[in-house]
């Protein structure tokens, strides 16, 4: 009789979020993913409200991203703001860029949005960009002027830029 290998990997995630690591044990919530897919192909921006513990994260990360990466798109890494939330932005957006070229890219990013940056990218793809934890632009950042360019680059977006936000 041929030996069956055995996956002991624990599905339970316990309070973790579910990630695209872990999204072949991430279910039941098919109905709320694919509503998202569609809001998100529909909206330049779609935030995702819930109460703490609800699960949000979880339904970004392992049911929407890896949805949208299977149609294709170009997915950011999830960015939480911190207290710099400019910053983080500008750190995950020069990550699409070589290195001569995110000086160039982060005076775009400020002065014309986010959505002059992704139209610079090769390709047709959309793109996703998340921000986890979207509070902590007015609970950690206090700097009021940040907080409205952050905010403001994330406005300016075209048709090819989503933004999710929670």
């Amino acid at each position: 009789m041929p030996v069956v290998p055995v996956d002991e990997t624990n599905p339970y995630q316990s309070l973790f979020t579910f990630t695209p690591a872990t999204a072949k044990f991430f279910f039941g919530r098919e109905p709320e993913i694919q509503k998202l897919v569609q809001q998100v192909q529909d909206c330049s921006f779609v935030p995702v409200i819930g109460a703490s513990g609800s699960g949000k994260s979880s339904l970004v990360r392992a049911g929407l991203i890896p949805r949208l990466l299977e149609l294709g798109w170009r997915v950011l890494e999830p960015i939480k703001p911190g207290a710099e939330p400019l910053v983080t932005l500008k750190l995950a957006v020069g990550k699409l860029f070589e290195a001569a070229e995110r000086e160039e890219v982060y005076g775009i990013l400020e002065q014309q949005g986010l959505g002059s940056i992704v139209s610079r990218l090769p390709g047709d793809k959309r793109v996703l960009l998340v921000v986890d934890q979207f509070e902590e632009v007015f609970t950690l950042c206090q700097d009021r002027q940040q907080q409205q360019r952050f905010i403001d680059c994330l406005c300016v977006s075209s048709s090819q830029t989503t933004a999710a936000w929670w």
